[in-house]
Formats: structure tokens, sequence, C-alpha cells
């Protein structure tokens, strides 16, 4: 009988974020993250806490993945980083994982979890993104190159909710090209706000 290799702690939860993104939070059945992941109920269970756990473990490195590549760019840019944040939407030029919107408003859309600590971390993503948001249009504001009347809590929050919703449309059309009017829309009202 053949030795099966040893899943470690991080490259389950890298497959389990695959899984989770392609499949959604209330669609993956322990069994089918067993398949996915390679590991078994026992580690699940030991080395996760079950199927929370790991889903906690696999968002962290996505939470990582995005604050890196993404808002970090964001929050020390301006609004021409948030304009292209969202100008790329459409392009295609993503990883096959991309292709499934974000994971994060995914999980949230999916709208009936239980569990406390993964609300949390959702609402601590998005607290995130809105930050970075609002940073950039604020650097933009102190700059002298955003218009003063535009409500600058307001807009990120705005720009968050259009994140969600394009993440869902990409999703449920599985095509990075959906919603392509929306991200007309979301990208002239940033340029509306701009000196």
């Amino acid at each position: 009988m053949a030795r099966t290799k040893k899943i470690t702690r991080e490259e389950a939860a890298l497959r389990a974020r695959s899984a989770f993104w392609q499949h959604g939070y209330s669609h993956l059945t322990v069994r089918k993250l067993e398949e996915y992941t390679g590991i078994n109920r026992f580690m699940l269970q030991t080395d996760f806490g079950g199927k929370d756990g790991l889903f906690m473990a696999a968002f962290k490195q996505y939470e990582q993945m995005v604050r890196t590549t993404q808002f970090n760019t964001i929050a020390a840019g301006t609004s021409a980083d948030v304009l292209a944040f969202f100008e790329q939407q459409p392009t295609g030029e993503f990883s096959d994982e991309h292709r499934y919107g974000c994971l994060a408003a995914n999980t949230f859309c999916e709208g009936h979890l239980q569990n406390k600590d993964i609300e949390q971390a959702l609402e601590a993503f998005f607290l995130l993104m809105n930050n970075a948001f609002y940073a950039a249009l604020q650097r933009d504001r102190d700059a002298g190159k955003l218009k003063t009347d535009v409500n600058i809590t307001h807009a990120a929050e705005y720009l968050v909710t259009m994140a969600i919703g394009l993440s869902n449309i990409i999703r449920s059309r599985d095509s990075n090209l959906a919603g392509l009017g929306s991200v007309n829309m979301v990208c002239d009202s940033i340029r509306s706000w701009q000196l």
C-alpha cells in the first residue's frame, strides 16, 4: 500500500482557500474538504477544530494576500490607485481563483453563517478595504486633487459596496467581463470626484 504524503497545515489551508473560493463555504461538506485538501477528518478536527477553523486558516491566507497585493497599494496611493483597482476587474488578467470573485464577498453574501469568528473576520476585511479606499481619497483631498463636495466616508462605503457587488457578478457569471457596465459606472464616479 502506497504511503500518502503528509500535508502541512499551511498546505491544507492553501488548498482549502482555493476550495472555499471556488465552491463557497456552505457548499463544501467535510467529505469534499477532505478530497480537495488531502487531509482526513482527524487532521481537520485536531489541527483546525473542524470546518470553521479550516476556513479561518484559509481566510487568513486570503486576507494577507489581498492586503499585500491590493489594499496596501491603495491605502498608500491616491484615487488613481482606487480607479486602477476597479479597472482591472474586467481585464480577465487574474489567476484561475480570481474568476470566482472575492472570497470574503462570496462568503458574506451566502448570508447564513453561524460562526461569530468568521463574521468578525469578514467585517474586519471589509473595514480594511473601506479604510484603504478612504486613505487614498483623503490623500487626494489633502493634495487638492479631490472635489471638496465629495463625502469621503460615503464614497469609501460606496466603493466597498461596488467591490462586493462586482465580485458576486463575476462569480455568478464565471467571467471577469461580467459587470463591465458597473465597472464603467464606478470608474466614471471616481473620475467625477477628481480635480
